[in-house]
């Protein structure tokens, strides 16, 4: 685990591709305020675009975040990660922490969505306080049943987010909470008899 990553901050690796083709990077990452990014390269070409790292729930809660296909010959290659943020008040402080990246090679004969997750995962909601509306981001490794629900701290639901079918990939919902009262709320997410949550705030 890499922690502590500030703005400006920087990683490489060598490694060696044995079979030239398409490959996906899933690179693990977790925090609590959200306001970092990174950008991947391979052999300084810029592969990823910037990747905004949002809230996780904790700093050792680590959710993949996928990159690719990317097109590799067989060989040596040189993949460095830059890290940085859009907050100036925030340059200083502790972005995010880096676990591992896990590489998978895409079959050259898949017609299939090529960036499906590789695990089920939900993220903090962002922004986390929120003042009425914030976004709610999960993963789903594969298609199902999906439910996705808001509860208060007594435990009872005061809204239904999702209830359906839902395809493999990454979804983003956007929650309006004009109608609740300030508070602490948990949304907890199901899908195929595996549950997450996370706590948010509302306050207004």
């Amino acid at each position: 685990h890499v922690y502590w990553i500030v703005a400006g901050e920087w990683i490489e690796y060598t490694f060696k591709v044995n079979e030239a083709g398409n490959y996906r990077f899933t690179t693990h990452v977790g925090t609590v305020p959200g306001f970092g990014n990174f950008t991947m390269f391979i052999d300084n070409e810029d592969v990823s675009g910037k990747k905004q790292v949002k809230g996780t729930g904790s700093f050792i809660n680590f959710v993949g975040m996928d990159v690719g296909p990317v097109t590799l010959s067989e060989g040596t290659h040189i993949m460095r990660y830059e890290f940085d943020t859009d907050y100036d008040s925030e340059v200083n402080n502790w972005l995010f922490s880096f676990d591992k990246i896990v590489v998978h090679k895409i079959s050259d004969t898949s017609n299939e969505d090529e960036l499906v997750p590789s695990v089920f995962s939900l993220a903090q909601n962002y922004p986390n306080p929120f003042n009425p509306t914030t976004q709610i981001s999960f993963n789903s490794p594969a298609a199902g049943h999906v439910e996705l629900k808001v509860y208060n701290m007594l435990g009872r639901e005061v809204l239904e987010l999702i209830s359906g079918q839902r395809t493999a990939g990454s979804h983003t919902i956007r929650f309006e909470a004009a109608n609740l009262a300030s508070g602490v709320y948990l949304y907890e997410l199901r899908f195929n008899g595996a549950v997450l949550s996370n706590k948010m705030i509302l306050l207004k």
